[in-house]
């Protein structure tokens, strides 16, 4: 209960206000021990309120030195020098974690900085929930025990909200409501409560089964994921806030205390399947199909009037009443905008070329990428343009993918694969959480907005990992390699890792045993500076260390006999990764 209120007040407008909800907040995610959802409580205590009273006449920087350094991690700093690469045999734990069916990512359709940089995944034959924080360490599990919860889970139906640590949690059929924060008297997670979100839906094998979508697609290469009965969505989570959370059973618009679940308030008049969004004043509800809302109240549920609305696919995302607009105009040009969904108002607006390509992370940060290689990333919270630099002149762009992180954004420009694509065939472990790629990377300091390396770094034949933790000091491709080999066609797993400092890689092999689809990375807690890379058979460890690099390295032609794996290292001037 402290928690939701407190996020509240931390948007007060009064200074005093805010700054006590902000040193509360980070407290209390510190004494729980999760220091790395404290960041940006964190990073407001040492700048805007590092000299300013917060509590009880403690600035706060005060505040930090009393309670932060006490509970270790934080954003790590990760050496610059040389990185102590070792591969060893997986913990029998790993063995048997990663011999389960893989998980998949439920993504946040809404979010805020608490759980935003988090991974949420379903797992374990749909019987688990797990997140794992900006470092890839796992800071909450749950087990769906009831059998009626196990069958109608599934990744393709399943997208979530998050509001502080109260993670909401939509399969289509049902809602669920967990606390990440504390877990219950017998070490247990706790669900806080569960909700059909289509009462009389019957147990169809063929209902869950089927693809979810939409119609026309939202820009952007990972967008949460809707079930659909009949053409009609099912299970979208509206509008939650610290008092309140919006919900829809069929015609049943239905508003309910976030921790408890106790029903405010409801209407049976609403069409099925909208589209839910607003904030503590207005529940907006749209219609599939349609270009105008249903506005409600969300204090008491009473009908106001109708606005006009953006289509579906032009809702790149919503904050509160706020649309984020990305649009064709006439003259074929793009716009980027925030509109004002209760006034009908452009807040603001950005112009990009017609081939431009974009993407969202967070549902916050977008990026565009123009046909000339001018690349644009802006939060469309606030509008604050991020970055805004000429990459170098690029061949054409098929999609492009952004991950965002507390200290920096990873920019995956995928180009079209050329003639080598059919010599290697390297395999996504699954068509949602990875991509196979040609392309280049970039990486952008998020304070600055300034290219962390001099030219790009270039992959060939490499699967993404969409979901990696955005706040470890490596950039992980990993996938399933079949080879000709002497005794017949085999499968492999093949992994690279580049250094997001630099750009160089670190760590390459195309001949890992087979995984079962099982990868995961994650900062070592019990060792400092060093991260570990788990495989059902093997992981590899990188340890970050301040000694001196390697004077020179080394030449392309050597860069590929190394083929076996260990550290091979590229310059920043020899990015260029090749695999042939």
């Amino acid at each position: 209960d402290a928690q939701q209120l407190l996020i509240h007040l931390s948007s007060s407008r009064n200074q005093a206000i805010r700054g006590e909800a902000i040193a509360r907040s980070s407290q209390i995610l510190h004494q729980t021990n999760l220091p790395q959802l404290a960041i940006s409580f964190d990073r407001q205590l040492s700048t805007t309120f590092a000299d300013l009273p917060c509590i009880d006449g403690m600035t706060g920087e005060q505040c930090l030195n009393q309670w932060a350094q006490k509970s270790g991690f934080g954003v790590s700093r990760w050496p610059y020098g040389k990185v102590d690469i070792s591969r060893e045999a997986s913990s029998n734990a790993v063995r048997r974690q990663g011999k389960r069916p893989s998980y998949a990512v439920v993504q946040l359709e809404r979010s805020d900085e608490v759980l935003g940089n988090c991974n949420v995944f379903l797992g374990h034959n749909n019987r688990e929930i797990l997140i794992r924080d900006s470092l890839g360490m796992e800071i909450f599990r749950s087990t769906l025990d009831q059998p009626s919860n196990r069958h109608v889970y599934g990744a393709n139906f399943s997208h979530g909200v998050s509001c502080g640590n109260l993670l909401l949690v939509s399969s289509g059929k049902h809602y669920l409501a967990f606390n990440t924060l504390h877990q219950t008297q017998d070490g247990r997670p706790h669900l806080l409560w569960r909700k059909q979100a289509i009462s009389n839906l019957e147990n169809r094998p063929e209902y869950y089964s089927r693809p979810t979508g939409g119609g026309p697609q939202r820009a952007g290469s990972r967008r949460a994921r809707r079930a659909q009965r009949e053409g009609n969505w099912v299970g979208v989570i509206g509008p939650t806030t610290y008092d309140s959370c919006v919900l829809q059973d069929q015609t049943r618009l239905v508003c309910v205390d976030p921790l408890t679940g106790k029903v405010h308030w409801q209407r049976t008049d609403v069409p099925v399947g909208c589209d839910l969004f607003g904030d503590g004043d207005f529940v907006f509800a749209v219609e599939r199909a349609a270009k105008k809302a249903f506005v409600f109240s969300t204090i008491d549920g009473r009908r106001l009037e109708d606005v006009p609305v953006p289509i579906w696919r032009e809702r790149l995302a919503t904050h509160g009443r706020n649309i984020i607009r990305w649009r064709r105009l006439a003259k074929q040009e793009f716009e980027l905008s925030s509109i004002d969904a209760l006034k009908n108002e452009v807040s603001w607006q950005y112009i990009f070329d017609k081939s431009s390509s974009i993407d969202i992370a967070n549902s916050r940060y977008v990026v565009v990428v123009d046909s000339k290689g001018h690349c644009t990333l802006i939060d469309a919270f606030t509008s604050e343009t991020l970055v805004d630099t000429n990459l170098q002149v690029l061949a054409s762009i098929q999609e492009i993918h952004l991950l965002a992180g507390n200290e920096n954004f990873v920019l995956a420009i995928e180009q079209p694969m050329g003639v080598h694509a059919t010599q290697h065939k390297v395999i996504p472990f699954n068509q949602t959480d990875y991509v196979k790629m040609d392309g280049m990377i970039f990486v952008f300091n998020r304070a600055t907005g300034m290219p962390a390396f001099v030219r790009p770094a270039t992959v060939k034949q490499q699967v993404f990992a969409l979901s990696q933790p955005v706040d470890l000091p490596v950039i992980a491709f990993a996938g399933n390699l079949p080879k000709q080999t002497g005794g017949g066609r085999k499968n492999f797993m093949r992994l690279l890792l580049l250094e997001k400092s630099s750009g160089r890689q670190l760590y390459r092999n195309d001949d890992l045993p087979l995984s079962n689809n099982y990868f995961a990375m994650r900062a070592d807690d019990s060792r400092a500076n060093e991260i570990v890379v788990e495989m059902v058979e093997a992981e590899v460890r990188l340890n970050f260390t301040g000694k001196a690099r390697p004077p020179e390295p080394p030449s392309l032609h050597e860069v590929r006999s190394q083929r076996g794996g260990g550290q091979g290292l590229l310059g920043i001037g020899k990015k260029f990764v090749p695999w042939d």
